[in-house]
């Protein structure tokens, strides 16, 4: 029974562990383990185990690959996946991450490697690729900026204390006038928002707080994440006018 005197049975929770937390499917003579890990992308991380005389042969078939190519990472992944392999002990053909033999009582613990092996590739992959898009358009920016204002006037690379106290690099900081206003380049990856977002609050609550501007590449991309930014700060496009530039920082 599920509950007894409704109260949870260890066997009710065994069966959600066992059929909604891990799932599995039949393909060919393969076994498909579907974990609860998931990709930067969204996707489940899958393990195929290929039963090969008593052992087993236990591979991402290529997922984490194949996930750095839709995520625009996929110049990375070779190198993060070998330092990956390297420090975990499971192999990389350039394509996929296995291990070519596993016995039975090895099998659990061949599986959680292979599967956090492959996830942890497209996740470095996944993250070398948004911080060199960052900079990349933190180094646009700060051009932009050189153009607009006095060259004594811009702080690239600045850091700033919030009311919390704690330390926050932004893109730039530009004197204008009586004040300060801090530019940061955001992308479009939540991560990059949220992390912006957090910024901003903390340096809206300053006693002199400076005016706050969050530079996207595209506003309409953003959806509804473009209501969490602007809760504390302005937000604009990389390709607004200068006059826009100059207004908001004014």
């Amino acid at each position: 029974m599920a509950t007894q005197a409704g109260r949870l049975t260890i066997a009710a929770l065994e069966a959600v562990a066992t059929e909604q937390l891990i799932q599995t499917s039949r393909e060919g003579g393969d076994l498909l383990i579907h974990l609860p890990l998931l990709y930067g992308g969204g996707s489940h991380v899958v393990v195929n185990v290929s039963p090969m005389g008593s052992e087993c042969l236990v591979s991402d078939m290529g997922l984490a690959h194949q996930e750095a190519e839709m995520s625009g990472s996929s110049a990375f992944f070779v190198r993060a996946a070998r330092t990956v392999a390297e420090r975990t002990g499971v192999s990389f053909d350039l394509y996929s991450m296995f291990v070519g033999r596993a016995s039975l009582e090895q099998l659990p613990s061949v599986i959680a490697a292979v599967a956090s092996a492959s996830k942890e590739a497209a996740d470095q992959a996944l993250t070398k690729a948004i911080e060199k898009k960052y900079r990349e358009r933190s180094d646009r920016l700060i051009d932009r900026l050189q153009r607009l204002f006095p060259a004594t006037a811009i702080h690239p690379d600045a850091e700033i204390k919030g009311a919390s106290s704690h330390s926050w690099e932004v893109t730039a900081l530009v004197d204008v006038d009586d004040h300060q206003s801090a530019f940061q380049a955001v992308s479009l990856h939540p991560n990059s928002i949220y992390a912006a977002s957090t910024m901003f609050h903390d340096l809206a609550l300053l006693p002199f707080a400076p005016k706050r501007i969050a530079v996207v590449s595209n506003r309409d991309q953003l959806g509804s994440y473009e209501a969490i930014l602007s809760q504390a700060a302005s937000v604009v496009e990389t390709e607004a006018s200068d006059f826009a530039l100059r207004r908001l920082a004014a």
